[in-house]
């Protein structure tokens, strides 16, 4: 049943060039927008601050601040406009999503092995009396990750009406649950498409929905416009239709991003290359992505004390990489991350003397996440893929900063739902008749698991130099017993378990160019798989050297 990695790679191949053209946009958009940052008198309304490093101090600057609060990441921004919850038009919206995918499902679906219900009675039966229905489903691997698009759209919908961060997930899980008890009556009721599409959606949906805050609240250039768009098109459109459209902020940096909330941003390419000691052969690559972090949290950044619970996302992050050897696509990595629901504690002063910050800042709260990864080991036929859900779990952010020195260290521990290749995969069915195994996996070569996601991240900035440090661990379990098929075409339901630790270090030094850095990076995959009573373990050594534009 192994694919030929042409075949499955053309996904792939397709998301890549999405990704590679967002990025040239973003920093087109961005380098545009410096270019207006120039004269200040192109931002009507705002204010430009020069760059230091640093953010400037809001007017409450030194006072702390203690409260309880639903939205108060999108009070950041001094030109928010009054929140006002439309659960109307979220409904209306919401049916309307559902009815262009019942339209395409119904319209596109010919091939009736896929139905597991002939009429709709067999379907009400096994969804409401027996429970039969409710099943892991075989799919194709593409269309349950389009499922983690469609929550992200639930999402992204009901939070650009206003509402909030739990009534958005709230509204994607009941959109999510209702499309599969009453939208596909021909089939099974998909237990992973539940869990995946409004988790997967939510933890890409928030971080997105703050990117296009972020951009919509700066001052209202084309670049901003566009790229506020970008990020939060429905939100672009709520706002056009309420003509509450946020003006000119008070304060923008030189690229005319609002000073009200902490970012980030990163765009890069460069090359390098991975050595597999196994197969005893280097393989050079090119290299490109972005990596994009917003921090509402008050003061962040800036002098002044604070004590504040959230519920809404206040660290949040969405990063896109890939590596090509030639033209193959050998790894796609896509990271979307958000941490919420805890306290935020921060004391930082300004040392008059040097003019540089020194303090501390500590969040303590839940995160959840989202991680698809795709990756070619060098000599393997079949790609190493996985489909990660982190669901919920604690986060920890701690910021220290002194005499110039800037760290931060972060620590996540989640429960996962995933989607994964097993490494071992390719071995096993060489050597075993795997007609009597999980469906998904004799369809379509990767399994369900549950597991966990343990996470680590250690970030220094003194000067021109930085350093980041990561580490990240997975583990995955086959979830047994739930096939589509499990009561007659399963007699071999065998355990998988995977395992892949990654070590990553990066060395960057800024340019005598503005805004450009050197990044040297080193990074170590470790991968372990276990199939029934066979095991397969390897490792590659990745190393790459990238310029970054960082804005």
């Amino acid at each position: 049943m192994d694919k030929d990695r042409s075949s499955v790679g053309i996904a792939g191949r397709r998301t890549v060039c999405i990704f590679v053209v967002l990025a040239v946009v973003v920093a087109g958009l961005c380098i545009s927008n410096r270019a207006l940052g120039q004269n200040r008198d192109s931002v009507p309304g705002s204010r430009a601050v020069e760059a230091t490093g640093k953010n400037e101090a809001t007017p409450s600057e030194g006072q702390p601040e203690s409260s309880w609060t639903l939205e108060r990441a999108r009070s950041v921004y001094t030109n928010a406009q009054p929140l006002h919850k439309n659960y109307f038009r979220t409904g209306l919206e919401t049916a309307a999503f559902l009815a262009i995918a019942a339209g395409y499902y119904y319209g596109t679906l010919e091939d009736r092995r896929w139905y597991e219900y002939t009429i709709p009675k067999g379907s009400f039966e096994a969804r409401f009396e027996t429970g039969d229905a409710y099943r892991l489903d075989n799919n194709d691997w593409d269309s349950n990750v389009g499922h983690i698009a469609a929550g992200t759209g639930y999402y992204l919908l009901a939070r650009t009406n206003d509402l909030s961060l739990t009534e958005s997930f709230l509204v994607a899980a009941g959109a999510s649950t209702f499309w599969e008890l009453f939208g596909e009556l021909r089939d099974e009721f998909s237990i992973n498409d539940a869990i995946m599409t409004p988790i997967g959606g939510f933890a890409i949906g928030e971080p997105m929905f703050q990117l296009g805050e972020f951009f919509q609240h700066s001052a209202p250039s084309i670049p901003n416009r566009a790229l506020g768009f970008l990020f939060g098109p429905s939100a672009a459109i709520h706002r056009w239709l309420d003509n509450t459209t946020p003006k000119a902020p008070e304060n923008v940096d030189k690229y005319c991003l609002t000073t009200d909330a902490w970012h980030r941003f990163r765009v890069f390419a460069g090359g390098g290359g991975s050595y597999s000691p196994d197969a005893d052969e280097f393989r050079s690559e090119a290299q490109m992505g972005f990596d994009f972090e917003v921090i509402t949290a008050e003061k962040f950044g800036k002098p002044g004390e604070a004590s504040i619970n959230y519920l809404d996302g206040v660290y949040n992050e969405l990063a896109f990489q890939a590596a090509l050897d030639g033209s193959t696509l050998v790894d796609l990595r896509f990271f979307s991350k958000t941490a919420f629901l805890g306290h935020y504690e921060q004391c930082i002063s300004m040392d008059e003397q040097s003019q540089t910050l020194r303090g501390s800042s500590l969040f303590v709260g839940l995160g959840s996440a989202f991680e698809y990864y795709n990756h070619s080991f060098i000599g393997m036929r079949r790609e190493d893929r996985q489909a990660i859900c982190d669901l919920v779990g604690p986060t920890l952010i701690a910021d220290f900063y002194r005499c110039g020195l800037h760290v931060r260290a972060t620590a996540e521990l989640y429960p996962s739902f995933s989607m994964v290749t097993p490494t071992a995969g390719t071995l096993y069915d060489e050597t075993h008749n795997i007609s009597g195994v999980k469906s998904v996996y004799r369809f379509e070569s990767y399994y369900y698991a549950l597991g966990a996601t343990v996470g680590g991240r250690v970030e220094m900035e003194y000067g021109p130099f930085g350093l980041d440090g990561r580490v990240r661990y997975h583990y995955f379990d086959s979830i047994d017993g739930l096939d589509r098929y499990e009561d007659s075409r399963v007699t071999d339901d065998i355990e998988f378990q995977d395992q892949r630790l990654g070590l990553q270090l990066t060395l960057f030094y800024a340019l005598p160019i503005e805004n450009f850095k050197l990044g040297l990076s080193a990074e170590k995959i470790y991968r372990w798989s276990d199939i029934d009573t066979m095991a397969w373990s390897g490792d590659e050594t990745r190393f790459f050297g990238n310029v970054v534009f960082e804005f």
